[in-house]
C-alpha cells in the first residue's frame, strides 16, 4: 500500500493550487513551457559510479533545471520494468509501481516535492500501448490472452511486445486507473503517452504498411481511439492543470484539442480529435536535423514540397498544439552535436556554432521546446549505462558557452511573451524573409497581443551577410539586439548579449555572422538587469478571501509592516489568479533572517491571523534566493 498512500508528508499544496490556476483550461496554452528531458539512471552518478537515487538526485536536478531556466522536467518511464535496455518503455506488469532501482515510492515523492518546491513541473513518460512478454508478467495472464488482444492484433511486430486489448472494460479501467494513479498519488503535472500510433492504428508495426501509416492512412483501431478519448476527458475533468502529451509519429488527424485556424488543414478536415493537450512533432525534429546535418553549401537547394526546408514547418504549424522535441531518440547513436555539419572553420567549433544556431531556431519557432539532458553541454552520444560527463564539461570553455547559450535562450523564451503566448495562433507569427535571396537567411516576427514583438534572424550559411536589410515595420523607439549565438565564440566571459540602436524605425541594416542567429526586440530588454538577490515573490493561497478583503504579509521588518497588519505587504489577485494572491518585495541585502505570518484584513476592518504554530521564517541574502517564490497556504505550515 506504500505505492498508494505511503508515509510521505507533501509540502506542495501551494504549487498544486497555483498549477490549477496557471494551467487552467482557458490559460495553459498561453504559458511558457520549456522541457528538460531526463533519464534519471544516467543523469549523474555518485562517487561510487552508481546512479543517484530519487532523494540524492532531487536537489542537484532542481538546481540544474533552475540554472537552465526550464519550466518542466520530463522523466523517462519510471513504472517498474524488467530490462535496463528498454529505458522503461517496455513494462511487463508494473504500471502502478515506481521503479525500485532508484528508491521507494516515498523517495520518488520526495523528488517530485523537491522539484515543485523549486518551481519546476514534473512530467513522466507513460506507456499504455503495449507491454513486455515476460512470462511472469501480464502476457497470457490466465493461460490465455487476458490483457492483450488475441491473435495477430495482440502482437506488435518489431518490438516483440503485446498490445493491450483496449476494448475490454477491465483493461481500460486498469490503464486509465494507472494514469490517474501517478497524477493522484505522485503529484505529477503531466504525462507523455508513448507510442500513441500503436494504439490508433491496428496495423502499426507492419513494415509493408509503414509509409501509409506515416501518412496517416493506416487501419484505424476504434478501440484505441476511444480509450485515448476517454482518458483525456477523465484527466481534463478530474485533474484540471495536469497536461497530457502524445508521442504520435504519424499524420493522424487530429491529436490535440484546439480550435481550427482558418485556412489550415484542420479547418477543412473537421473530425473529432483525441483530446490531448500537446503532440510531439517528430517531423519538425527530423527536418531540422536533416537540414543542419547537410553541408552548408548544399542548403540553398534544400526544399520540402517546393518550400524552403527551414520554412516548411509553418505550412502546418497551426494544425496541432506542438512540442518541438530534441529528445533521447535524437541523442543516440549520435549526439545532437555529432549530427551537426562542420563549417570548414575547424570541426569542433563549427559543430558547436551549428548547434547553437539550431537551438535558437528551435526557441524562435512556435511550439514548446524540449531538450534531452546533456545536449546543453554538447555531451554524448547518450547511453543508459553512462552518465553525463559533467566534470569534463566544466573544463571546456566551448561547452560552458553552449550551456550559457541554452540558459539565455530559455530565459528569453520565458520572459518575452511574444516567444510563447501565441504559439498556437497564426496571428502570432509573420515571415519577413523565407530565404528569398537563397543565401540561407531567414527572418520572422513573433507577436503577442499587447506585448513587444520579437524578430528572429537566422543565417545558416558559413558566410557573413553584410548590410542585410531587416524590415520589421515601424515601431516607436529603437530595435535592440538581445542575443546573438555568434557572440559565444569569443571565449571571453560568456556574455552573448549585445545592445545596438537601429539606424531607423521601420528598416535597418545589420551584418549577419555566418552560422548564427539573432533575437531583436523593440521593447524593454528582459536581460538588462539581473533580479535582486534580496527580492522575493510571495504567493499565498486563501480560498475564502472575498471582494474587499486584503491578504497581507506581516513580519519583523519595515517592508512587512513591523508586525502591524495595516502596514504589512499587500498582496494582489486577479479573477484569473484566485485563490492565489501575489506580491514581490526587495528586502535589501542586509535583511538577514526574517519572521513573518499571513493575515487577512477583512472588508469590515477585522483582522484574521493565520493559525500556524510559531512564525514562518525566511533567510535573505543567501545563495539561490533571487527569483524564488515563497508559496504558502493560509493557515497551513
Amino acid at each position: 500500500r506504500a505505492a498508494w498512500g505511503g508515509c510521505f508528508a507533501w509540502s506542495d499544496a501551494a504549487w498544486l493550487a497555483r498549477r490549477a490556476v496557471v494551467w487552467a483550461p482557458e490559460t495553459w496554452a498561453q504559458q511558457p513551457l520549456s522541457i528538460y528531458e531526463v533519464h534519471l539512471g544516467s543523469w549523474i552518478a555518485g562517487d561510487d559510479g552508481k546512479p543517484l537515487g530519487y532523494r540524492a538526485v532531487a536537489e542537484p536536478l532542481a538546481k540544474h533545471a533552475l540554472e537552465l531556466g526550464v519550466v518542466a522536467v520530463e522523466l523517462l518511464p519510471l513504472s517498474q520494468y524488467p530490462a535496463d535496455e528498454s529505458w522503461g518503455y517496455q513494462c511487463a506488469s508494473g504500471l502502478y509501481a515506481v521503479d525500485s532501482r532508484l528508491g521507494s515510492p516515498d523517495d520518488f515523492r520526495y523528488l517530485v516535492d523537491t522539484l515543485h518546491r523549486h518551481g519546476i513541473a514534473v512530467f513522466v513518460d507513460f506507456v499504455l500501448a503495449h507491454f513486455a512478454r515476460d512470462p511472469w508478467g501480464l502476457a497470457s495472464y490466465s493461460g490465455a490472452p487476458q490483457f492483450e488482444y488475441e491473435g495477430a492484433l495482440g502482437e506488435l511486430p518489431g518490438w516483440g511486445t503485446a498490445r493491450f486489448n483496449y476494448a475490454k472494460p477491465e483493461v481500460r479501467s486498469y490503464l486509465c486507473g494507472a494514469a490517474e494513479h501517478w497524477i493522484t498519488h505522485f503529484h505529477v503535472d503531466g504525462l507523455r503517452l508513448d507510442a500513441v500510433a500503436a494504439m490508433v492504428y491496428s496495423n502499426f508495426g507492419k513494415e509493408e504498411d509503414g509509409d501509409a501509416i506515416l501518412a496517416g492512412r493506416g487501419t484505424v483501431n476504434p478501440d484505441g481511439m476511444s480509450l485515448l478519448r476517454e482518458l483525456c476527458a477523465r484527466v481534463r475533468r478530474r485533474h484540471p492543470g495536469v497536461l497530457l502529451a502524445a508521442e504520435e509519429s504519424t499524420n493522424f488527424k487530429w491529436v490535440t484539442e484546439r480550435p481550427a485556424e482558418p485556412g489550415s488543414d484542420r479547418f477543412s478536415v473537421k473530425v473529432e480529435d483525441l483530446g490531448f493537450h500537446l503532440k510531439w512533432n517528430m517531423g519538425f525534429t527530423f527536418d531540422t536535423l536533416a537540414y543542419f546535418g547537410k553541408d552548408p553549401a548544399a542548403r540553398p537547394q534544400l526544399e520540402i514540397f517546393g518550400c524552403k526546408q527551414l520554412a516548411w514547418y509553418l505550412a502546418y504549424a497551426f494544425n496541432e498544439r506542438w512540442v518541438l522535441p530534441f529528445s533521447h531518440d535524437n541523442a543516440h547513436p549520435r549526439s545532437l552535436l555529432d549530427q551537426m555539419a562542420g563549417t570548414g572553420v575547424g570541426d569542433a567549433p563549427g559543430r558547436f556554432a551549428q548547434l547553437r544556431l539550431l537551438l535558437a531556431y528551435l526557441v524562435g519557432m512556435p511550439g514548446r521546446p524540449l531538450l534531452f539532458m546533456g545536449s546543453e553541454l554538447g555531451d554524448g552520444p547518450w547511453s543508459h549505462k553512462t552518465p553525463i560527463q559533467w566534470r569534463a564539461a566544466e573544463g571546456d570553455p566551448i561547452k560552458a558557452h553552449l550551456r550559457q547559450w541554452v540558459a539565455k535562450l530559455m530565459r528569453l523564451y520565458r520572459e518575452l511573451p511574444a516567444l510563447h503566448r501565441q504559439d498556437d495562433d497564426a496571428e502570432g507569427f509573420e515571415w519577413l524573409d523565407m530565404d528569398a535571396s537563397s543565401r540561407c537567411v531567414y527572418a520572422w516576427r513573433r507577436k503577442a497581443k499587447g506585448e513587444a514583438d520579437v524578430v528572429v534572424v537566422v543565417n545558416a550559411s558559413t558566410s557573413v551577410v553584410a548590410g542585410y536589410r531587416l524590415a520589421p515595420g515601424p515601431r516607436e523607439g529603437p530595435w535592440r539586439l538581445l542575443a546573438s549565438s555568434a557572440s559565444a565564440d569569443s571565449g571571453s566571459d560568456g556574455d552573448v548579449v549585445v545592445r545596438v540602436q537601429a539606424e531607423g524605425v521601420g528598416e535597418f541594416s545589420l551584418d549577419l555572422p555566418g552560422c548564427a542567429a539573432q533575437f531583436w526586440t523593440c521593447g524593454p530588454d528582459p536581460l538588462a538587469a539581473p533580479p535582486s538577490p534580496s527580492a522575493v515573490v510571495f504567493e499565498v493561497r486563501h480560498p475564502s478571501a472575498g471582494a474587499g478583503d486584503q491578504v497581507r504579509i506581516v513580519g519583523s521588518c519595515a517592508a512587512l509592516g513591523d508586525w502591524q497588519p495595516s502596514s504589512g505587504l499587500l498582496l494582489g489577485a486577479t479573477p484569473a489568479s484566485l485563490p492565489v494572491w501575489r506580491a514581490e518585495v526587495d528586502f535589501g541585502p542586509s535583511a538577514g533572517e526574517l519572521e513573518f505570518k499571513c493575515v487577512l484584513v477583512k472588508a469590515d476592518g477585522s483582522v484574521e491571523w493565520e493559525s500556524t504554530e510559531g512564525n514562518r521564517t525566511l533567510s535573505i541574502g543567501g545563495a539561490g534566493v533571487a527569483g524564488r517564490s515563497v508559496s504558502v497556504e493560509f493557515g497551513k505550515a
